[in-house]
């Protein structure tokens, strides 16, 4: 029997927020990742669905509820969704439109010197100011503006925040964990109560602590994590679901596979099992659209000024993470990028690179598999003439398959191949070429690594902190993009219900735990919405009912000399002898 999921005016006096001063700032970025797009009408702010999870041991519960973490305040829905930019952005102004030689033959100069219709690269790469015929590719066409973002499978229908979760963090990851870390509890042979082993329930209760904690501590400078198990600046949330003692053993227990060292190296192939299986997740049950960023990001595994690389794949209009390549101390190459985007190739999709990967041997590579480029070249890059920085004679260069163009608002030479002639390249790229960054700044915001000891310096567990923060903001992405999700929920407010729906089961099972006392448990059941009466009805028997005797025998009690036991129904007064001394 399920309950339903409200919370009371009392519960929200109970419950104290901590200090969100930076919760503007977090508006102000989750609304580059909200904007208005395609007159697409957002539904009435209702995520608590009827549902039927994938796990057998938690859901969600069907009635719509008051978020007892956000304190009564009204929330008001989007008229519209959108992508972080519009498809119109990228065409070309009627200013700009034109044909290029026409624009490349402008200067007099250009016109008289017929020599000047080459130039070669540093490395001898031949540049022509007329379009050849490899350039034109007429076979090529680019899915660019015709592929849009979407869930696959039950991802494009799902309305429940803690399904769409579960697609990406599922019953296999889960599992894994579950057993190797009982296993390591167990080697510790410790017999102290938070010492105790833990299940699926508890398991995914502490990951939704872990959420909560993104929430309450993401200010510059958080204090300690004790404060949101206290009565004073505390939640109840957290002191109902379990105690600090048992969140922290939780944390230092967590092992992901055989031979975990648990971080004290780089190379833990147990951790680097459950990253490969949660990227297969996020690439099953996202088709990105025709625009996409490949771009390395900064992430901390020890908890250290020591920061790690990632490469990632983005869609650059919704910046949801496709795919990613670990190579904790960087040194990306070509083959790292081509290895990135296989599951695209063939998509005819446009791959925007990040000025350290984009060159003409990787561009020409894409073209073989399918798909157009751009990006732009560094200075020091071998492809460019040698006379580039002076150069005034032309705005473009062509090779096969490739286009050279000169920036129009910045120092700088985009490269690009199989773009159509209706897209403004320089605006592509800059539409484009932050996705992965914004992307990795957006999971920093409500990170759940805000809750690592301060002494932390676990690899694996540190990492696993990381594939929290991407499953939360991955799976808002897919809620928002499905047809039956809410198109105007934010980010904070998703990944506040996630935290809450994982909690629910926990908090149900400890309402039924006889080692809580009574004021604990009326503090649940007000979080969960459950009646109180019942409880207090429990407590009033227990106190004024009939109380129950246990008769024994006399010849099976001790009784101390002198003392004499009498009957119950004896009614005169009487004195108990004196012992003696």
């Amino acid at each position: 029997m399920s309950a339903t999921m409200s919370f009371s005016a009392k519960v929200l006096s109970n419950i104290k927020r901590s200090n969100d001063s930076e919760e503007d700032d977090c508006d102000q970025h989750d609304a580059t990742l909200l904007k208005v797009l395609n007159s697409i009408s957002a539904t009435e702010f209702d995520t608590l669905v009827d549902v039927n999870p994938r796990g057998a041991d938690f859901k969600e519960e069907p009635e719509s509820c008051i978020d007892p973490l956000f304190n009564n305040v009204e929330i008001t829905s989007q008229n519209y969704y959108t992508y972080t930019y519009q498809d119109a952005d990228l065409l070309e102004t009627d200013e700009s439109e034109g044909d290029d030689n026409e624009n490349n033959a402008t200067s007099k100069l250009y016109k008289r010197k017929r020599s000047q219709d080459e130039f070669r690269g540093r490395n001898g790469f031949l540049w022509k100011t007329a379009r050849t015929n490899g350039a034109e590719n007429k076979s090529f066409q680019s899915a660019l503006q015709l592929l849009q973002p979407k869930g696959k499978g039950p991802a494009h229908t799902m309305g429940s925040i803690l399904e769409m979760w579960s697609l990406l963090f599922d019953e296999q990851i889960i599992s894994q964990i579950l057993h190797y870390t009982n296993i390591e509890i167990k080697e510790r042979r410790a017999k102290l109560p938070h010492q105790r082993l833990i299940d699926a329930v508890e398991f995914r209760a502490w990951i939704g602590l872990n959420y909560l904690c993104g929430i309450f501590r993401n200010a510059t400078h958080n204090g300690p994590l004790d404060e949101l198990w206290s009565l004073e600046l505390g939640n109840a949330v957290f002191r109902a679901t379990m105690p600090l003692k048992r969140f922290k053993f939780i944390y230092e227990c967590l092992s992901f596979g055989e031979n975990d060292v648990n971080g004290k190296t780089y190379n833990s192939r147990a951790i680097l099992d459950i990253w490969n299986k949660f990227l297969v997740n996020c690439r099953s049950y996202y088709a990105p659209s025709g625009n996409c960023s490949v771009d390395e990001v900064l992430i901390n595994l020890t908890n250290s000024s020591e920061d790690s690389q990632l490469l990632t794949l983005c869609d650059a209009k919704t910046l949801y993470m496709c795919n990613a390549i670990l190579h904790p101390k960087g040194g990306y190459t070509e083959r790292d990028v081509v290895r990135l985007v296989s599951d695209i190739k063939g998509s005819k999709r446009n791959i925007v690179l990040s000025p350290k990967f984009i060159s003409i041997e990787l561009t020409n590579k894409m073209m073989e598999m399918d798909m157009s480029v751009v990006g732009m070249l560094p200075n020091n890059a071998l492809e460019l003439p040698a006379d580039h920085a002076s150069n005034s004679t032309w705005r473009r260069l062509y090779s096969d398959h490739c286009t050279l163009i000169s920036s129009e608002t910045c120092p700088g030479f985009f490269l690009a191949s199989g773009i159509p002639k209706t897209i403004n390249v320089e605006r592509l790229y800059n539409l484009s070429c932050n996705a992965c960054n914004t992307y990795n700044k957006a999971c920093c915001t409500y990170s759940t690594r805000h809750t690592i000891p301060h002494n932390g310096v676990l690899f694996s567990a540190n990492f696993f902190q990381n594939m929290l923060d991407y499953a939360a903001l991955n799976s808002w992405i897919l809620f928002v993009l499905s047809s039956n999700g809410d198109k105007s929920i934010k980010q904070r407010n998703f990944q506040r219900h996630l935290g809450l729906y994982l909690t629910q089961q926990q908090l149900k099972r400890q309402l039924n735990s006889n080692r809580l006392t009574l004021s604990q448990k009326v503090q649940i059941s007000e979080i969960l919405g459950e009646p109180t009466e019942q409880l207090f009805a429990s407590a009033t028997n227990e106190i004024h009912g009939e109380t129950n005797f246990i008769f024994l025998q006399t010849d099976k009690m001790k009784i101390p000399e002198g003392i004499k036991l009498f009957p119950k129904k004896l009614t005169k007064s009487f004195m108990l002898p004196k012992v003696s001394q």
